[in-house]
């Protein structure tokens, strides 16, 4: 009926988020913990290429380390 999608909820729980992810194709629900996560329009546990690069590891280090 529908294409695949993804949905990513978030729940507020205090100064923090339940974060859950859901997808079309599997049909189930993933509780997502907490920390740096790349999502697209693929299956939850696909790696992305525009997030694995190691040339990207020193943006995600400044990224965590600074006070947004």
């Amino acid at each position: 009926m529908y294409n695949p999608f993804n949905l990513i909820t978030l729940d507020p729980q205090g100064n923090s988020y339940d974060v859950n992810f859901y997808n079309s194709d599997s049909k189930m629900i993933h509780q997502i913990q907490p920390g740096f996560h790349g999502f697209g329009n693929s299956p939850l546990m696909k790696p992305l290429k525009k997030v694995e690069k190691d040339d990207n590891e020193a943006y995600y280090t400044a990224l965590r380390n600074s006070s947004l």
